[in-house]
């Protein structure tokens, strides 16, 4: 296949969405065929964007196999969907840690300590002097501020800033009124089953004592989660024992107090925060002030203290 597919993490988010639909448009821009794709089903809040911009959700592929691909907000093999191959990975775009991706021919690999990959996808177009249609940046500022959190989580750089002011002039949008109903649609939790409310925004991580999983949610309304701690925990325990992981965490992140909450099923999670964020569990909660990002602030603190 010729094609190239343009591709983001197994449980998408707002960033990994949108990223693939610029990333297609920015390789077709510059000769390169392709079409973007989704790893998994649509959250709220992407939902939410799609639809405010008039956008259709990008297909869904759950197989790799045979495909030219980008990696769009990720390189790991565990956060990509199967069959990847990556003597046929065309390129990466991406914030995160990188993974160990070996290829036998050089590659663009595009990875930057920064917000958003939607704020490297935006300099990327501006780089090769391509407009940025208004669609496109509007899309592009959804993924800003929802992977900054508004502007508030630590991973947020100036650039992130910068670039969200010049893409919402392009998009003519107000970045505040935009997060406020970004934020509303992802707090939403009508008929969401437990179960994918665990799992929709959930990654695993290797350390040298053994595997731990976490999973997140953001919202304007941590009391509706907390409300159901138990149904949590309960699921959270099947999902430990069905992922075969040795620690298990969820945290309820509050995104106006800019605050998250530890869920803690048992004594082992229980432990391993005490040591790692000194924080005393409440019957079954670790109250974590200051606390919002699980790749900046929590999964490095918990991998440094398992691999000493």
């Amino acid at each position: 296949m010729n094609m190239i597919v343009v591709i983001g993490h197994r449980n998408p988010d707002t960033d990994s969405v949108v990223a693939a639909i610029a990333g297609s448009y920015f390789f077709n821009k510059i000769g390169k065929e392709s079409r973007p794709a989704r790893a998994g089903e649509l959250n709220r809040e992407t939902k939410f964007v799609l639809n405010f911009f008039e956008e259709k959700e990008p297909e869904l592929i759950k197989d790799l196999t045979g495909w030219n691909f980008v990696l769009v907000d990720h390189n790991s093999v565990k956060e990509s969907v199967e069959g990847r191959d990556d003597q046929k990975l065309v390129a990466v775009i991406d914030h995160h840690y990188l993974s160990g991706i070996q290829t036998k021919i050089p590659i663009l690999y595009r990875s930057e300590p920064i917000g958003s990959t939607s704020t490297i996808l935006a300099k990327m177009y501006w780089e090769r002097k391509i407009d940025i249609p208004v669609k496109i940046a509007g899309l592009l500022l959804s993924g800003i501020i929802s992977d900054t959190l508004k502007f508030n989580s630590p991973t947020t750089t100036d650039e992130d800033r910068q670039i969200a002011e010049r893409l919402a002039q392009i998009a003519n949008v107000d970045i505040d009124r935009l997060a406020e109903e970004m934020f509303e649609a992802k707090s939403n939790l009508d008929g969401i089953p437990i179960e994918e409310v665990i799992s929709q925004d959930y990654k695993v991580f290797e350390s040298l004592k053994g595997m731990f999983g976490m999973g997140v949610w953001e919202t304007v309304k941590p009391e509706v989660l907390i409300d159901q701690k138990e149904k949590i925990i309960t699921a959270l325990r099947e999902k430990k024992e069905k992922d075969k992981l040795k620690w298990l965490f969820f945290a309820v992140v509050d995104i106006l107090k800019q605050n998250s909450y530890l869920l803690l099923i048992g004594d082992e999670e229980g432990d391993l925060a005490q040591r790692v964020f000194a924080g005393q569990a409440d019957q079954g909660i670790m109250f974590l002030p200051g606390i919002v990002s699980r790749k900046k602030q929590v999964v490095p603190r918990i991998l440094d203290y398992l691999n000493k």
